[in-house]
């Protein structure tokens, strides 16, 4: 709730594109992973991954006085544990693990595919991800 005159700042960000510590592009490594995992997601996750693009004219009812910034990205660099600890954190990747508890974690499998890139000697700097960030701002 707000009081008249009040502000609004919502803000996401989706999986965007992955680089090696070298530049080399491996986001196509994390298509078909990504494919996968939200597919396990719960509806509301998947307002999410199109950057609320489907409840945003609702919003705009509701609040007449608001716009959106899809401009935004926020590069983090990332060792692979923190990858890891990233996507494990995500509600559709634990959705998935209850719901296909004797496949293979797709987490490791990308994790493995990474170390042979890396003669199994990854930088700490391993993957640079590029996330887009949506904005909405709103005023009451």
């Amino acid at each position: 709730m707000l009081r008249p005159g009040g502000v609004l700042a919502a803000y996401s960000y989706g999986f965007g594109t992955y680089t090696l510590a070298d530049g080399r592009d491996i986001t196509s490594l994390y298509e078909n992973f990504r494919s996968f995992m939200t597919q396990n997601a719960d509806p509301e996750a998947t307002h999410v991954e199109d950057k609320y693009a489907r409840i945003f004219p609702v919003f705009q009812k509701i609040f007449p006085q608001s716009t959106r910034d899809d401009s935004l990205t926020l590069d983090v660099k990332y060792n692979l544990e923190g990858m890891q600890g990233l996507i494990k954190s995500m509600s559709f990747y634990r959705k998935m693990r209850q719901s296909y508890p004797d496949r293979p974690d797709p987490v490791v499998t990308v994790t493995d595919q990474l170390m042979k890139v890396y003669d199994n000697n990854p930088p700490e700097d391993a993957l640079t991800c590029r996330h887009s960030v949506f904005l909405i701002m709103a005023r009451k």
